[in-house]
């Protein structure tokens, strides 16, 4: 008896105490997504406050100078945000968030140290260019948004270069993908284009929910250049022994189109016997991901990617912080991954304490 009053004890103190993480966890990121200074353009195109550093034109809003510890926040259609090659840091907030409009056009920005870098959220019609986002949890979210335009941007040193959740119809043109954890993480990623872009040096090009209620399918990824990640794709967080990819569900993604595929680095490692056809650039051995996944045009070299913009240039001294100047990679701290598995651990505990007594009491 007092062997499983002891337990039922300890399962409390263990539930309390996984209420007041919950509590805490929600207190943090309350705080979390509220830095100092908040910039809106609003429904009817107002900014507000009205000292903000954004001038207006017509449809056409820029900004004036960088901006720390400061977020966006655009809720108007039809309109343009220049950066004008400025910073933006919003102190681990989202750094601009459009939400619920369309025909938004984000370009010439400079993203660091954030939560989200620019998230579109239920919009539409709406396009990030020649932006670069660094330091970030996500460098561009899409969230129920669709036939989103991301061209010409950067995503580095960040835990996720590219989220879809619930997106369709979007395409990825020219972006510049590295050092990150994810390239991509996509879950209810629809009938998309990824066409393209360099990813290099990521933990993994990909990560790929497996939600039985929104599924990514009929995506089309090609002449891509996809150069010394370390691993290939993850489906729900799983590697095989090998460090490539294991089995997922064979229509999410479409690795060529028209006869080209996509340049791996590791092609002629894994087929060095492999040689061009004629003159067409493709290999005559197919990429073989999985059973279900296969380039069957693969690239011998890689892809003609239509040149970036510059991003040279140091990056300013953050409040709080230091500059990143692209050589190292720092990861923002996965908060809800950490809780989940804390939560199931400490679940687990609870139940094996049970377990224990129960047969001791026997």
């Amino acid at each position: 008896m007092k062997r499983t009053v002891l337990a039922l004890t300890l399962v409390m103190a263990l539930s309390a105490s996984i209420m007041a993480g919950m509590q805490t966890l929600q207190v943090a990121e309350a705080n979390f997504l509220r830095p100092s200074n908040h910039i809106g353009i609003d429904s009817n195109g107002t900014v507000s406050p009205s000292n903000a550093p954004i001038t207006r034109k017509g449809n056409l809003y820029t900004i004036k100078n960088d901006l720390f510890d400061t977020d966006i926040k655009i809720e108007s259609s039809n309109i343009i945000l220049d950066g004008a090659n400025h910073w933006l840091a919003a102190s681990n907030a989202s750094g601009v968030l459009i939400e619920k409009a369309s025909n938004v056009l984000i370009k010439n920005l400079r993203i660091e140290s954030v939560l989200y870098g620019v998230f579109f959220l239920n919009s539409f019609n709406c396009s990030v260019e020649e932006t670069t986002i660094s330091n970030a949890l996500s460098g561009i979210y899409l969230f129920g948004s669709n036939n989103i335009l991301a061209k010409r941007n950067t995503v580095s040193n960040s835990w996720v270069g590219f989220e879809f959740n619930k997106a369709h119809n979007n395409t990825l043109f020219a972006n510049e993908i590295r050092n990150n954890t994810f390239g991509f993480y996509m879950s209810g990623f629809r009938d998309s284009v990824v066409c393209d872009n360099i990813l290099i040096n990521n933990d993994a090009i990909a990560y790929i929910g497996s939600h039985n209620s929104d599924h990514s399918i009929r995506n089309q990824v090609y002449e891509n250049s996809f150069l010394y990640n370390r691993h290939y794709i993850s489906y729900d967080g799983v590697f095989d022994l090998t460090g490539r990819m294991i089995v997922f569900t064979s229509n999410a993604i479409f690795w060529d189109k028209d006869g080209r595929g996509n340049y791996w680095s590791d092609y002629l490692t894994i087929y060095p016997n492999a040689t061009e056809i004629g003159n067409s650039g493709v290999g005559n051995t197919l990429y073989i991901i999985d059973a279900n996944n296969i380039d069957h045009y693969p690239l011998m070299k890689p892809a003609a990617i239509p040149e970036l913009p510059d991003r040279t240039g140091s990056i300013p001294e953050l409040p709080g912080g230091t500059g990143d100047n692209g050589t190292d990679k720092t990861e923002p701290f996965p908060t809800l991954l950490v809780f989940a598995v804390t939560v199931t651990v400490v679940a687990m505990v609870a139940v094996g304490l049970l377990v224990y007594f129960k047969k001791r009491k026997r």
